[in-house]
């Protein structure tokens, strides 16, 4: 249920995911690496296997597969072979392959013959190669990071609530508590659970007002 893209595509396109024969579910940004250009996206996807990520590294010469959407029609597959194994492009550590990509490349899977995802599509080739990709190795860690979350923006959303309201409910009534216990009068736990409901509800609103702007979680 999570699905990588590029950091620019994620910015500005709503993203679905089509089961066959099925209706479109929404996709949405669970995490992201601005500096990077990569981006996590979850959605409900059945749990379909995913491809796996190469371990070892390319070599100049290796034969590669992209499959995409340039200019919006696909999936088009291309084929070629890893022309540059690191070049820094805009602080990106990519490489440099020659299978063909146009716009609408972005966020693409560069696989070997084995099916290994040894790049994502980022952006238009230099130095000779048709199209740079964003190392696997560099995709890890948001994996990682995006893999504890639900398939769905609600749940997530949901989950966000909850764990900010428990914790910082948590610390407000021991907040209280103590205040009132060095106060020396009786009704700890009265002023512990005004002050938790307090916190909670301006907790609540705080979420509500990050949801409505940024999505569900924090970038990464």
């Amino acid at each position: 249920d999570t699905v990588i893209t590029n950091f620019h595509v994620a910015r500005t396109t709503e993203i679905y995911f089509t089961p066959p024969n099925g209706r479109p579910l929404r996709c949405y940004r669970a995490a992201a690496i601005r500096e990077g250009d990569v981006a996590a996206l979850k959605c409900p996807t059945g749990r379909r296997p995913s491809l796996p990520l190469r371990q070892s590294p390319v070599a100049v010469g290796d034969s590669v597969v992209m499959i995409g959407y340039p200019g919006g029609e696909g999936p088009s597959v291309t084929t070629g072979e890893v022309l540059e194994t690191s070049r820094t492009i805009r602080n990106i550590d990519t490489i440099g392959v020659s299978a063909a990509g146009a716009p609408g490349s972005s966020g693409s899977p560069i696989m070997d013959h084995q099916g290994r995802v040894v790049a994502v599509g980022t952006f238009g080739g230099v130095n000779g190669a048709a199209i740079n990709g964003l190392k696997a190795a560099e995709v890890r860690e948001l994996l990682d990071e995006a893999g504890y979350l639900p398939a769905t923006q609600r749940a997530a959303e949901w989950r966000l609530r909850l764990i900010r309201g428990l914790v910082i409910g948590s610390l407000a009534a021991a907040l209280g508590a103590f205040l009132q216990w060095r106060s020396g009068y009786p009704g700890i736990a009265r002023r512990a659970a005004r002050y938790a409901l307090v916190a909670v509800l301006v907790t609540l609103a705080g979420t509500e007002l990050q949801l409505w702007i940024d999505g569900p979680v924090h970038f990464v």
